[in-house]
């Protein structure tokens, strides 16, 4: 299992790109990931399972996708 804080925070687009496809062929060879981040674009371009939280507390993630992309 590996636990991955923000990964595109501090870097450039293509770092950031870089660091997610090896997470995800990590993903891919059996690695569990739990990544948590406020870059819901990263979350749906990476991430195949999403829990939303919001104010502390967990709610539906497309209640958060809907509140966030459509303003």
């Amino acid at each position: 299992v590996i636990i991955v804080d923000e990964p595109d925070t501090g870097v450039a687009y293509k770092t950031a790109v870089s660091i997610m496809d090896y997470i995800k062929k990590l993903n891919r060879h059996g690695t569990t990931v739990l990544l948590i981040s406020h870059n819901l674009a990263l979350i749906a371009n990476y991430c195949s399972k999403v829990i939303g939280m919001e104010n502390g507390k967990i709610v539906d993630a497309k209640a958060v996708y809907k509140k966030y992309f459509n303003q």
